[in-house]
């Protein structure tokens, strides 16, 4: 049996065929005709980058930003005029160019204007123009993002936005206890500011305005000339605040429905939301089914009907529900809950809110709420979300408290897809409800349709793989178009290989203390979780819960100033998250680097590192030192961590970012040559079909610290001395073939064996994942070596790894055999020795 054995890099692909004697009689016949067949490195460019090092393709996206930001703001602007439009402030002859033109001309200042605004009566027009200068010029909502000591810019005179803004609030009298100002821009402007020079100009500042400044004056601006115009109440300036605040959203409609998946029974359709009424309800009935298998119940006629009659009151159906409508006695441990997660729960609020109190009143509605549900999945600005929803509302009765409790309950709350349609799940409800499990429903629901609506169980294989033309991450693209390239030209040569092995990037599994560690920790972010809940409400957003969490946390200390925080602080939005280490910078958006403080102290820090100058630093640490236990260690280190550790840790961010796409696209090609490469008749004499009518598993993964491991066993590569280990040479580009071939001579019984000897070495012993070493677990955590274990770890070791290797010699064979390797950039390359190198 051959086997190739591909190494995938960023910028790199190491590839080897090796032959297995599967027909030998012992093991030292098998080592002796065990051999390697070819091996090579392809090497290609990463992604097209510029002069500065920049990818083209984010020049191309800085463009396409901008030009969205454009069009974003003429629709910011168009909105405005609509709303003055619906009061009658303007009319339908309204022509902006000409509008503006005579505005300029009668009208010399704006600042003026708006100053005027907040003390004696405007006309319509005047007012409508100040608003919409004021949305057109909405002010900074973030400073900009610093650079490093090594790539700092020679400009001396450049703009520091966070403290400019720091010194706009100062001016205008910011109150930070009533969150408001003394004076609003344009007053500051006509008091303080002569000779018309409002602008910051080549480097000179003059103020900076923050979004909550052009908020705040727009807000009063309305408030004073609605005493004059009955037409401005308190609906239309929210409606024209939320315009101005507008923003785009992180991911549009279009973009959500291109990630959406496609059914898996049915040709053309989209997979249905998994909290929609319809696949809430699949969910449930398999649920059930499931259960009445196991414990070989007799359903009733009402079983159905009865449990979700039950959670759509409660919201959840437990083994004591269950056996009070089968009559039956089901003993488990888990006696409580049967069915309780969050789309049963919203199920049940949503029915609530509608006066839904029974399940044949939710099914005349499921078309209805199927619709709601969608709406709220796919639309995550709230602007756009509120607008299709009042579409929804015009077809439907609903009154205005229950479109703001729907609104609060489902907006930014919806997401994850099932595996079918809305139309399938429907075609397997009868069959769930007639007692089959999900699989056997399915197949029976399949049976009943027509060749043109089901999709293929098993999709025509070819002979070659097509190149990947998807919008991938362009660096993941071509390292995957660079794999297949290599597959095909040496399935074009004539290349035979049974098996393709590749290398994932994966860690050891855990072992029985870290498992026990990691179920802890996961306990007490549910406990958590719920205490969050009780400060903000069940149904708060998932920004206001984080937010609880980290006041529970931090011991209701705000971690930059120790001054008191309060829960009432999250709803009267005086407190925000902060990002420790600057997200622009540092990429990471998880719990650990996320602390809650006051608003003043987060704009304050800006886009810098908490020791970076702006507290006292021996106070600081102090302060950080003397939080509770609660708080982990790692956000510890972030909230401690000095600029020169930080710059490495940038540093280090480009590596960990080229690791995951490696990890993405080895994962990625593994999927595609499995769905795609036709093997039989082929590129293998080998069936598809081994013994039993077991299907053969043409393409394996190999656990990326199994090459270490095995590079340390079979003595491949030099010899460190000092670390008594064995390295690859990474100055030299057929390391990659080195691993390659490691990857071809390992198997899954290598695999089995090492996650094995992982998860026992729970106490004594502990197999490195980097290295490959074995430690032992002490205070001092010393490294030793395998000799020096104890005799029984030490012969189990022996047994399941050391024996295995796959050669006679091998180190030497594999040294003389890479000496004729030449690293190519043109993989069909054709070479004396060798068919493709």
């Amino acid at each position: 049996m051959r086997v190739l054995g591909l190494d995938i890099g960023v910028t790199s692909i190491g590839w080897a065929i090796v032959e297995f004697d599967k027909d030998a009689k012992n093991e030292i016949d098998k080592k002796s005709n065990n051999k390697i067949i070819n091996l090579g490195v392809r090497l290609f460019d990463g992604v097209a980058e510029d002069r500065s090092g920049k990818l083209l393709a984010q020049n191309w996206r800085n463009s396409k930003s901008s030009r969205q930001r454009y069009k974003r703001k003429k629709e910011r602007l168009k909105a405005i005029e609509n709303e003055f439009k619906s009061i009658g402030f303007l009319d339908n002859s309204y022509n902006k160019e000409q509008f503006f033109a005579k505005f300029h001309f009668e009208n010399k200042d704006i600042f003026i204007l708006r100053a005027k605004a907040l003390e004696e009566k405007l006309s319509p027009k005047q007012i409508f123009a100040c608003i919409y200068y004021l949305a057109k010029h909405r002010g900074y909502r973030s400073g900009p993002v610093p650079q490093s000591s090594k790539s700092k810019s020679n400009n001396k005179d450049s703009v520091k936005t966070i403290d400019e803004i720091q010194k706009t609030k100062s001016l205008l009298g910011y109150d930070i206890d009533k969150n408001s100002y003394q004076k609003t821009i344009a007053q500051y402007v006509v008091q303080n500011i002569n000779n018309s020079v409002y602008r910051n100009r080549d480097g000179q500042v003059v103020f900076m305005a923050q979004k909550e400044m052009i908020e705040y004056e727009a807000r009063e601006i309305l408030r004073y000339q609605s005493k004059f115009y009955k037409e401005i109440d308190d609906k239309f300036v929210d409606k024209i605040i939320d315009i101005i605040n507008l923003k785009a959203p992180a991911i549009d409609e279009k973009s959500i429905n291109e990630m959406i998946g496609d059914c898996a029974i049915l040709k053309d359709e989209r997979r249905a939301f998994k909290n929609s009424i319809t696949a809430t309800k699949s969910m449930i009935f398999q649920i059930i089914n499931n259960t009445i298998q196991k414990y070989q119940l007799d359903p009733t006629d009402n079983l159905y009907i009865d449990a979700m009659n039950i959670i759509i009151k409660k919201g959840k159906l437990t083994f004591e529900n269950l056996n009070s409508i089968l009559s039956s006695n089901i003993t488990t441990k888990d006696k409580e809950k049967l069915i309780d997660n969050k789309a049963t729960n919203m199920l049940k609020d949503i029915c609530k809110i509608l006066n839904i109190d029974n399940y044949n009143d939710m099914n005349n509605k499921e078309d209805e709420l199927n619709e709601l549900i969608y709406i709220f999945a796919i639309y995550k600005d709230f602007m756009h979300c509120e607008e299709k929803f009042a579409q929804h509302l015009a077809k439907y009765s609903y009154t205005d408290n229950q479109k703001d409790e729907i609104l609060n309950l489902c907006f930014n709350k919806i997401s994850g897809t099932s595996n079918l349609s809305l139309k399938a799940l429907k075609g397997i409800e009868p069959y769930l409800i007639d007692g089959y499990v999900y699989t056997i429903a399915c197949d029976e629901y399949i049976k009943h349709l027509d060749d043109k609506s089901k999709i293929k169980a098993n999709s025509i294989k070819s002979k070659y793989l097509k190149v990947l033309i998807k919008k991938e991450n362009p660096r993941v693209r071509k390292i995957v178009n660079q794999a297949i390239i290599l597959i095909n030209t040496l399935i074009k040569n004539g290349v035979k290989f049974d098996q393709i092995n590749i290398e994932l990037a994966r860690d050891l599994p855990l072992t029985t203390k870290e498992k026990k560690r990691y179920s802890e920790s996961q306990k007490r972010n549910e406990e958590n979780k719920k205490s969050a809940k009780a400060i903000v409400g069940q149904n708060a957003k998932n920004k206001d819960i984080l937010k609880a969490r980290l006041l529970i946390e931090q011991d209701y200390q705000c971690p930059y100033c120790n001054i008191k925080l309060n829960s009432s602080d999250i709803a009267d939005n005086k407190v925000e998250i902060d990002h420790i280490l600057p997200l622009s910078l540092s990429f990471d958006d998880s719990y650990t680097n996320k602390v809650l403080t006051h608003k003043e102290c987060n704009q304050l820090k800006g886009q810098r590192i908490p020791r970076s100058g702006f507290l006292d630093d021996e106070w600081f640490v102090s302060h950080i030192n003397s939080i509770p236990q609660s708080m982990s260690k790692r956000k510890r280190d972030n909230l401690l961590i000095t600029l020169d550790e930080f710059e490495k840790h940038i540093e280090n961010i480009e590596k960990s970012r080229a690791l995951n796409e490696t990890r993405y696209a080895s994962r990625l090609i593994k999927n595609y040559i499995e769905e795609n490469l036709k093997f039989e008749g082929n590129c293998s004499d080998i069936s598809d079909i081994k013994n039993h009518n077991i299907k053969r598993n043409r393409v394996q993964v190999r656990n990326g610290s199994l090459t270490h491991i095995l590079r340390n066993l079979w003595h491949i590569g030099d010899k460190n001395i000092d670390e008594q280990r064995y390295i690859k040479d990474r100055d030299i580009h057929t390391h990659h073939a080195q691993d390659a071939v490691i990857i071809a001579f390992s198997t899954q019984g290598m695999v089995k064996s090492i996650c094995d000897i992982s998860k026992r070495a729970n106490n004594e012993y502990r197999v490195l994942p980097n290295s490959g070493e074995v430690i032992k677990q002490s205070k001092n955590s010393s490294i030793i070596e395998l000799a020096q274990l104890s005799k029984d770890t030490n012969d189990r070791i022996n047994r399941a790894l050391h024996s295995s290797m796959p050669m006679v010699n091998m180190n030497e064979t594999l040294n003389e055999r890479l000496k004729w390797v030449i690293p190519s950039k043109k993989v069909d390359r054709l070479h004396n020795s060798r068919s493709v190198h």
